[in-house]
């Protein structure tokens, strides 16, 4: 046997929808004679839609077992809307044979007069039909649900019909037995008016899954999810669509370019793991986009505006509030500037930012001259115990590998100025250099007051290695 083996999807889905073509005989057939002998066209009509029904079955097995096909060199996507097209043809299928039907009833109710046979296998046949329709309903939407089958959840849709519609048919036998020749007409007119209501239903649903209309709940609850995660999550395109029991999405990401590879697939992982806790059965593409955050385009931005206006800026600020940012930083100006065309440059220069960005909500500038300075000097060797100190200094910090090529210059009013190299690992952050390079300085002028400059120069290990 090929069906229902434990744990298999496609086995399950095939094994309710034999038994759907099952009990769709035995109630057509049975409706069939009884309505046939007793004369009753409601139940006629309850056959013919039992009919459909067997249809609708034997559909629904042939494209349940196709759609669970892997995809191939004609089919890249699968075949997954072969459920989808089966399920609208069952759709069709239920509208023509409700019109005949539909004709059929308001033909009698003009007649005016209509017999019945009744007896027990009347009322027999129907209460049957429900016992039997109640349970296959439940067994097809329950598979259908937890494989998200839209034939399997079309075929459901028949079994429910069939129970609503039984009950109304036994309304009519029991109104016609009490000589009221039109309940039976007007029982199978019933049948047919909410046969048709949800068969117009289903075939709408088919048809917006088979043009990739999005599917806005489950779209919604994307999205909220997206938003809400701890991930903090930013995304300018998500595209959602279902073939049979299948769901596809597409979402563009917008990651930080300063991420590294494993820090983007980690984000990723994540983004399909939320979106499979509400889709399980999905095909989930996702592509990243290097974006620049805020605070890096705000710097962008302020670098890029201050060069167009020839200006120098430094010590930047950047202040978030929940409303917006502040920015401040330091503009270098000529030393014989005047204030007013300083004062008028910033402004100009704020203008700018903010129409670049709007997120800004103040800009603070401090207006600085320009520095530079100017002095004669010689290059004088120095004693052994002032650079052997220096060395000394420098051999202190762990993190500074050696310290060398140090020069001593004698400036015009008698002070001295000293410059060295100083070597450090080549992924020590530059921050973190500055500080240790602003710690020699600090220490060498402590130790020699008459030293009134310091420059160290810092390179990276591997540069020193291969420069040898």
């Amino acid at each position: 046997m090929i069906f229902k083996r434990k744990g298999d999807k496609t086995s399950e889905k095939i094994y309710v929808a034999l038994t759907s073509i099952v009990a769709a005989v035995f109630l057509t057939v049975s409706k069939l004679i009884v309505g046939v002998v007793s004369g009753s066209l409601g139940i006629i009509a309850e056959a013919l839609h039992s009919g459909m029904d067997l249809g609708a079955a034997i559909i629904t097995f042939w494209a349940v077992k196709t759609s669970s096909k892997p995809p191939d060199e004609h089919h890249h996507f699968g075949h997954e809307k072969i459920e989808n097209l089966a399920a609208l043809f069952q759709a069709a299928l239920l509208i023509f044979t409700c019109i005949w039907i539909g004709y059929e009833a308001i033909e009698k109710l003009m007649q005016k007069t209509h017999e019945i046979q009744h007896g027990f296998w009347t009322y027999g046949i129907m209460i049957v039909s429900i016992i039997v329709d109640s349970g296959r309903s439940r067994a097809l939407s329950r598979t259908a649900k937890k494989y998200n089958s839209q034939a399997l959840e079309a075929d459901a849709l028949h079994f429910r019909t069939d129970i609503l519609s039984s009950l109304v048919v036994i309304v009519g036998l029991a109104g016609a037995q009490l000589g009221f020749y039109w309940t039976d007409p007007l029982a199978a007119f019933v049948v047919v008016v909410i046969v048709l209501l949800l068969s117009f239903r289903l075939g709408k649903e088919c048809v917006d899954i088979l043009l990739d209309r999005a599917p806005e709940d489950l779209e919604l609850k994307i999205r909220n999810l997206l938003e809400n995660s701890k991930e903090n999550i930013r995304y300018k395109q998500l595209r959602i669509r279902n073939a049979g029991s299948k769901s596809f999405v597409n979402l563009v990401l917008d990651v930080n370019r300063l991420y590294t590879f494993e820090e983007v697939h980690r984000i990723k992982d994540s983004v399909q793991k939320i979106i499979e806790e509400i889709i399980p059965e999905t095909d989930i593409m996702i592509h990243a986009d290097p974006v620049q955050d805020e605070k890096e385009r705000i710097i962008d931005t302020l670098y890029l505006k201050a060069r167009q206006f020839k200006l120098n800026i430094h010590h930047i600020l950047i202040i978030h509030l929940p409303e917006g940012y502040v920015v401040e930083f330091h503009m270098e100006c000529p030393v014989q500037m005047p204030l007013g065309k300083a004062y008028a440059l910033s402004g100009k220069l704020k203008e700018q930012v903010y129409n670049k960005i709007d997120r800004i909500i103040d800009i603070n500038i401090h207006l600085e001259e320009m520095y530079y300075d100017y002095r004669e000097g010689t290059e004088i060797n120095g004693n052994k115990e002032m650079r052997d100190q220096i060395i000394l200094i420098a051999g202190n910090e762990k993190k500074i590998i050696n310290c060398h090529d140090i020069v001593f210059f004698k400036l015009d009013d008698n002070s001295i100025s000293v410059s060295l190299d100083c070597v450090f690992s080549d992924d020590l952050p530059v921050y973190k250099v500055h500080a240790l390079a602003t710690y020699v300085k600090d220490e060498i002028k402590k130790q020699f007051p008459e030293i009134s400059r310091v420059m160290v120069h810092a390179e990276p290990l591997g540069e020193v290695t291969s420069a040898k």
